[in-house]
């Protein structure tokens, strides 16, 4: 006599799968987006150390105002920022303005309107809270972002 699967038991086993996959794939997406978000906080310090690098080498930013694709001198301000710009994904530039001041060596960090579930982990980042919390910005010069 062949043994076979009833059709109850198939029907069964693909209910409990589906239930699995419901659990499961939200989990997943959120692991995604949090191994982003760290990784936008480590490119976040990178950048604000080139920008207090390029200031205390230069005396001053070459461009002061929000930083964007278009500042002149992105890439020799800081090349993690502008290879930021460049992405078609993980930008968290979408989700944060540096804005630079050479006249206080500062660099202030804030948000944006983008509101998406990566944009929501990268601010959740101990970095981004840090940065963020300075409310007359990062100090570059006269080493404020080294002490």
């Amino acid at each position: 006599m062949k043994r076979a699967f009833t059709m109850i038991e198939l029907v069964l086993i693909i209910v409990i799968l589906g239930i699995l996959a419901s659990i499961a794939i939200p989990k997943l997406t959120a692991t995604k987006d949090d191994a982003g978000a760290v990784k936008a906080s480590l490119e976040l310090k990178n950048a604000l150390t080139e920008l207090a690098t390029y200031y205390n080498i230069n005396g001053n930013f070459s461009a002061d105002g929000a930083l964007n694709n278009s500042t002149s001198d992105i890439g020799k301000m800081s090349p993690t920022l502008q290879q930021t710009f460049s992405r078609s994904s993980d930008r968290w530039s979408d989700c944060l303005t540096l804005t630079t001041n050479s006249a206080n060596a500062t660099v202030t960090v804030s948000n944006t309107s983008t509101s998406s579930a990566y944009c929501k982990a990268v601010r959740l980042t101990p970095a981004y809270k840090g940065f963020a919390g300075e409310t007359n910005g990062v100090k570059v010069g006269g080493g404020g972002l080294f002490e």
